[in-house]
């Protein structure tokens, strides 16, 4: 990827929202994404993906490392 994109980090990027933001963004920006699950499709293909918990501060130190922009969309789903 060319260095002179900015570095983004999408955190829940394999949700519904983070999705979309990966297919608009990844021409743009440099991404790193972040999920708890993987996927069954190509939408990280050729991407930095980290497949964690976003509660481990350590872990957030990492994944934020280098990072110009962080786009968090990440949380817990609630079912009714």
């Amino acid at each position: 990827m060319p260095s002179g994109k900015r570095k983004v980090l999408i955190t829940g990027a394999g949700g519904a929202l983070g999705s979309l933001l990966v297919r608009a963004f990844r021409d743009r920006y440099q991404l790193r994404v972040a999920t708890r699950e993987r996927r069954d499709d190509d939408l990280f293909e050729g991407l930095e993906a980290h497949y964690a918990s976003l509660a481990d501060l350590e872990t957030m130190e990492v994944l934020c490392r280098g990072i110009d922009t962080v786009v968090h969309l990440g949380g817990r789903s609630i079912e009714d």
